[in-house]
Order: structure tokens, then C-alpha cells, then sequence
């Protein structure tokens, strides 16, 4: 269920000023209006003057799917085909996708038993890793570069700190060049 959004509000990082966030809703499934408020926005900040008003990059936070569970709602494929069309501008989309950690154990709980006799639980954390990176390429990246196209960079991310240092290679994405973070 979406939350209360309001994409002209801004928010300010106590630690830095200089960084603004705004929220949309989203594009949840069923909801028209979103997209064109996100269009609308975008189009509005860009032909701001004002750097400090300009619109810096969009971040797109997406849980990775469960098992059969839809990676992109129709808004967002809509989303992802204005930017790569450039109807969007040369504004930086950034995907993020969230609960990394929650796909490597459930990937973890699909490991042959029978084969893991004798490794250690290293090679079988490996194991389960390898396993999340197909999966994640199969129902995330695959998808992604259908609409978005194969230079929109992504990173997958927890809150688990095992998984911190995908959250700081998510936050440097502005200094990388679009590729895989």
C-alpha cells in the first residue's frame, strides 16, 4: 500500500544541506496519475534555473520480488521507457534494489542438500550468493534492461550490515559511470 507522498515536499539531510529528497507515491499497481505527477515534476526541475532547484537523479527503490512476484508494475515499465527514450532528459536514474539478503536465504533454502555434504559454511554462503546473482539477473536485471536499457546503473542493497558495503557502492553511484555498481 502506497504512503502519503507529497513530491514537492522536500526533505533535508540533517548531515548535509545540500542533499534533497523528494518522495512520489510510486507506481503502484492500478494508480494513473502517479507517472504523470513524477513527468510533471521532473519537467518542472529541470527547467529550473537555480541549480540548487534542478533535478540532481532519480532513485527507483524496488524490493526484489518474492518467488512469482512481479519485479515492475506497468507505471514504472512506463517510467523506465520515457527515460531511456530520453523523453525524460539526461536526468541519472539509479535503481536500487532492496532486501538482497532475504533473496540469498531463500536461495540458501533451495540448495541441494545432498551436495553441500562436506563444504564449509563459506563455500555454502558462496553457494547461495552464486545462486542469488542468477536469480537476480533472471527476475530483476533481465526485466529492467528490457525498459531501461543496459547502461542504468543498479545496485542491490540490505539492511543487514554483512551486506553495508552494497549500500555505500549504491551511494557513490553519482561518481561511477552507469554500469553495475
Amino acid at each position: 500500500m502506497p504512503g502519503d507522498a507529497d513530491i514537492d515536499h522536500e526533505f533535508i539531510s540533517p548531515q548535509n544541506d545540500k542533499f534533497v529528497l523528494h518522495d512520489s507515491k510510486g507506481f503502484e499497481p492500478g494508480e494513473v496519475d502517479n507517472l504523470k505527477i513524477v513527468r510533471d515534476f521532473i519537467d518542472r526541475r529541470r527547467n529550473m534555473s537555480a541549480p540548487e532547484h534542478q533535478l540532481h537523479a532519480v532513485w527507483l527503490c524496488f524490493e526484489i520480488p518474492r518467488a512469482g512476484g512481479r519485479f515492475l508494475e506497468t507505471g514504472t515499465e512506463e517510467f523506465l521507457t520515457l527515460k531511456s527514450s530520453g523523453t525524460l532528459g539526461n536526468i541519472p536514474a539509479i535503481v536500487v534494489l532492496t532486501k538482497y539478503d532475504a533473496l540469498i536465504a531463500r536461495m540458501k533454502r533451495t540448495l541441494d542438500v545432498n551436495s553441500l555434504d562436506g563444504l564449509s559454511n563459506d563455500a555454502i554462503k558462496n553457494l547461495a550468493k552464486n545462486k542469488s546473482e542468477v536469480e537476480l539477473k533472471d527476475i530483476c536485471i533481465g526485466p529492467l534492461n528490457k525498459f531501461a536499457g543496459l547502461d542504468i546503473p543498479y545496485a542491490e542493497i540490505s539492511s543487514m550490515c554483512r551486506y553495508f558495503d552494497r549500500f555505500m557502492r549504491a551511494s557513490k553511484v553519482l561518481c561511477c559511470s552507469p554500469q553495475r555498481l
